[in-house]
C-alpha cells in the first residue's frame, strides 16, 4: 500500500512539474510572438491601427 502511495505521489509531482514546464514554454513562445508582432507593427505599420494594437499589447 505504501509503495502504491509513493507511485501516485511521484506521478502527481511529475504531472505538476510537466504542467509548470508547459506553462513556462507557452509563456516564452507567446512573449517572443508578441515581441515580433510589436516590432512588426512599429517598424512596418506605423498607421493609427498599428499604434493602437501596439499600445494594447503593452
Amino acid at each position: 500500500m505504501k509503495n502504491l502511495w509513493n507511485e501516485i505521489r511521484y506521478s502527481e509531482w511529475f504531472a505538476i512539474a510537466l504542467k509548470i514546464l508547459l506553462v513556462v514554454i507557452a509563456f516564452a513562445v507567446l512573449s517572443v510572438i508578441g515581441t515580433l508582432i510589436n516590432v512588426w507593427f512599429v517598424h512596418f505599420m506605423k498607421d493609427t491601427f498599428g499604434i493602437n494594437i501596439y499600445w494594447t499589447l503593452n
